[in-house]
């Protein structure tokens, strides 16, 4: 569950940078502590990890206990909906007309990912499930190249973050089919979530946070937080997330404490459902 975001949210295409106040502030020798950045995906539905997920994927537990302590600053910073791709060219014009050919198929549907385990592997699980078709995981080594075997029609489906699908979409090589948040996105309002296509309470997005060491003294981690909750409404902070197509967000200690908690209900149940095992 590790990488993907920087301290004070500052993204910049995956590349870590520290926001400029938090960078004055290490110059002038102010203490910053030490922070760590985490990903995760997928929402969940409930308050504590479940048993299940614990049974299906012990690593997921054992990182919902890392983060669960009171003393520890915790940040979601933003959220990334993926989107259901597909070649240009492809018959599946919508997402029905994608889940009914799945179903009337003798030959299942291709999917690509990053690999087993990634976010771009469990949410095509959970696509799955969900539309009640059968779909064949086929992983790479990263995300871009499962979407480029989808534009040169060698799979069928991915499932790629927006910002990496969006140039792809724009120049006719890729057609969307639904956003897998519980609600459209800005940056492309004219793709429909999942949701809103029959699928009910589909909601999968990949998450970024920071979390800091459990022995930064309390007096770093109440001045980081407020820190950090100012600069995430700085205008040009959120333009440069949305520009990466990442939703910002502020929710903090107890409050993340609680969406990851949620997050490893959901996650242990895909898990499960995928087949997958920790190693």
């Amino acid at each position: 569950m590790a990488g993907g975001a920087a301290p004070a949210c500052g993204l910049d295409g995956g590349k870590h940078r520290v926001n400029p106040e938090i960078k004055a502030q290490r110059a002038r020798g102010e203490p910053s502590g030490r922070a760590e950045s985490r990903q995760g995906n997928g929402p969940g539905a409930s308050s504590k990890p479940s048993r299940q997920a614990s049974a299906a994927h012990p690593g997921l537990s054992r990182a919902f206990q890392a983060f669960h302590r009171p003393d520890r600053l915790k940040f979601l910073c933003a959220t990334s909906p993926t989107l259901v791709v597909v070649n240009a060219k492809h018959p599946a014009n919508s997402l029905k007309e994608l889940i009914a050919i799945g179903k009337a198929r003798a030959v299942e549907l291709t999917y690509g990912s990053a690999g087993v385990g990634a976010a771009t592997h469990l949410v095509g699980e959970y696509f799955a499930n969900a539309t009640g078709i059968k779909m064949l995981h086929v992983p790479y080594k990263g995300v871009q190249e499962a979407v480029s075997e989808v534009i040169g029609g060698r799979i069928d489906i991915a499932f790629p973050p927006i910002a990496l699908a969006l140039p792809y979409i724009r120049s006719g090589h890729l057609r969307a089919l639904a956003i897998t948040s519980s609600a459209r996105v800005l940056q492309v309002r004219e793709i429909p979530t999942v949701a809103e296509q029959g699928i009910a309470d589909f909601n999968y997005s990949i998450w970024y946070g920071l979390v800091m060491s459990s022995k930064t003294p309390a007096p770093i981690i109440e001045s980081l937080s407020q820190q950090m909750q100012r600069v995430s409404k700085m205008p040009e902070v959120i333009q440069q997330l949305s520009e990466l197509g990442l939703l910002p967000q502020r929710e903090v200690l107890r409050e993340f404490d609680d969406y990851i908690a949620r997050e490893v209900d959901k996650l242990g149940r895909i898990v499960k459902l995928s087949g997958a095992t920790s190693q």
